[in-house]
């Protein structure tokens, strides 16, 4: 099948209002029934995303139409009603991911994701399993007596680096609160990597190191809508979800939240 060209010229952001016109969705609609004649029923919405990546020949087109079918997810539009059964929010933190947060079309969906990401975070945390530097299983529920501050990270990602020294100043102000704890997990591609990465690093007693296998694409990426690391969250005892999406360790606001927490 020969691939598409959108023929239509988008000049830049100030057309961004205007790009969920008729045109560009129909291409997308159009697009959706091609794929579902050469590949049967859809398996994920990854696939179909992938899929206009490769079948749209300009890399900026391609990006709007797939900025256009994140938003129609989100909306929850009956023209790609074969679509919605499959959304979850790990699909969703996925497509965000790979669209970028310098995506120019973001505009298009950010209302939606931003509430998609307020309203369906639930209220308690999945009790993922992850491993320690022995080798163990650990829980997330082993800590339920505790307030738990999550760091998600890997040591190739710069700016995870950038914010240890704030991670470790965090641990040590609050290094006499027992009911407190910190949880870096690794997102590295081994265990291997992320073991050598932490023989590099000082060792504080509150601060837990784990690793989660499967990364971006595990339980614990989607139940905590994780599109980009370095990701932060905060959950009081018994896993309660304060923060699906908190503040930096050397922020004012992550001291203030866990205050809040410390007291109760």
């Amino acid at each position: 099948m020969p691939r598409i060209f959108i023929i239509t010229i988008w000049a830049g952001l100030s057309l961004l209002s205007s790009c969920k016109t008729e045109a560009p969705l129909a291409i997308l609609k159009k697009l959706d029934l091609r794929y579902q004649q050469e590949h049967g029923p859809l398996s994920s919405n990854g696939a179909f995303f992938d899929y206009l990546g490769r079948e749209v020949r300009d890399t900026a087109q391609a990006h709007l139409l797939q900025s256009l079918y994140l938003a129609a997810l989100l909306d929850g539009d009956e023209a790609f009603k074969a679509h919605l059964p499959l959304l979850s929010p790990q699909a969703i933190a996925s497509l965000d991911y790979h669209l970028g947060p310098g995506n120019p079309y973001r505009p298009l969906y950010q209302e939606q994701l931003d509430w998609y990401y307020q309203n369906r975070q639930g209220r308690q945390a999945i009790d993922l399993t992850a491993l320690d530097t022995a080798g163990h299983e650990r829980q997330l529920s082993d800590f339920d007596d505790k307030v738990v501050y999550i760091d998600t990270w890997a040591s190739w990602c710069a700016p995870c680096m950038e914010q240890l020294p704030y991670l470790q100043e965090l641990a040590r102000q609050y290094a006499g609160q027992k009911d407190f704890v910190i949880l870096t997990l690794s997102f590295d591609q081994s265990p291997e990597r992320w073991k050598k990465a932490l023989s590099r690093h000082e060792q504080l007693p509150n601060i837990v190191p784990l690793y989660i296998k499967g990364g971006m694409q595990s339980d614990y990426a989607g139940q905590f809508l994780i599109s980009s690391i370095p990701h932060y969250a905060l959950l009081g005892k018994d896993r309660a979800i304060v923060a699906i999406d908190a503040p930096k360790p050397g922020s004012a606001e992550i001291r203030a939240m866990l205050e809040e927490q410390l007291v109760h």
